[in-house]
């Protein structure tokens, strides 16, 4: 499965993350590294064409836990966030 559909609602996301109104810096830098930690991910299955050492559930597992964090606050982000862990589901991720 091409991982593009997932890099561009990455980029969503990161774009939403940068412009969220009152997210918290603890939160926001939370956020940053879930998503660079996708795209690590991401690259490395590329290169390996398999899965990382790391368990694939804990990479969106710690995303669900952040997106938990924004909810309320932010909606749109939680929207995003939500479709970035359903693809990731779909790739086995």
């Amino acid at each position: 499965m091409s991982d593009r559909p997932l890099r561009e609602m990455l980029s969503d996301l990161r774009h939403e993350i940068e412009s969220a109104e009152g997210l918290p810096d603890d939160e926001r830098e939370g956020l940053r590294e879930a998503v660079l930690e996708i795209e690590t991910t991401l690259d490395a299955r590329a290169k390996a064409s398999e899965a990382s050492e790391e368990p694939a559930t804990s990479t969106g597992q710690r995303l669900a836990d952040r997106a938990l964090a924004v909810e309320a606050a932010h909606p749109a982000l939680t929207e995003i966030i939500d479709r970035v862990m359903r693809q990731l589901s779909r790739m086995g991720i």
